[in-house]
């Protein structure tokens, strides 16, 4: 899917398991935004892409990781889950991210430290 945002700005938006490849993003504006299983990879422009405490999640072992050139932009880069990311909810106000992944687990991080604080796995 290429996607064109013209200059969006969007807040406490999450982007969960989105294929931005080839998507323009110059002069997007993410506010407190998270992004979780994303494919990045050749997205066409960015050059002007603000990203305001945004958040990155992915896995450890992510088939298609973000470039660096994303990764130096975002406010933090989240490891920890072992499967691809399907959900994510941002707190307004506690600092708080939950993300849900493939791998039963549910993480609760902290916006500001970039730290898993705690972890939850489903039973079988």
């Amino acid at each position: 899917m290429e996607a064109d945002f013209k200059s969006a700005s969007l807040r406490f938006a999450t982007f969960t398991s989105t294929n931005l490849k080839g998507s323009d993003l110059n002069s997007v504006i993410l506010d407190n935004a998270g992004l979780a299983g994303c494919n990045l990879g050749g997205i066409k422009n960015y050059t002007s892409m603000q990203l305001n405490e945004a958040v990155l999640i992915e896995p450890e072992d992510s088939p298609v990781p973000a470039p660096h050139q994303i990764k130096d932009l975002m406010s933090r880069v989240l490891t920890g889950h072992e499967h691809s990311v399907w959900s994510v909810a941002i707190s307004d106000g506690a600092g708080i991210i939950a993300s849900g992944s493939f791998d039963k687990t549910i993480k609760l991080w902290e916006i500001k430290r970039g730290k898993e604080k705690a972890s939850h796995t489903s039973p079988s």
